[in-house]
């Protein structure tokens, strides 16, 4: 993922229910970027990918505003 200054692998464990497609299809999303790295399936995570889910499981991104910019604070 593309975070304006740099790059990182972030896994977010929600495939069944977003195509990475839908993922890097231009859309803007908040993600908590201060967090130690974890391995995932045997892959580094660095970040995590905040949503929204329902009590049944249902899982919502949460999109940003094309007009702010990539890397910007969330507060």
């Amino acid at each position: 993922m593309d975070f304006g200054n740099e790059e990182r692998t972030i896994i977010t464990g929600i495939a069944d229910q977003y195509s990475p497609e839908e993922l890097e299809g231009g859309e803007k999303f908040i993600f908590v970027l201060n967090l130690k790295p974890k391995k995932l399936s045997g892959v580094e995570s660095q970040g995590m990918l905040l949503l929204a889910e329902t009590e049944d499981g249902n899982v919502y991104l949460l999109p940003v505003p094309d007009e702010v910019p990539v890397g910007t604070r969330v507060w």
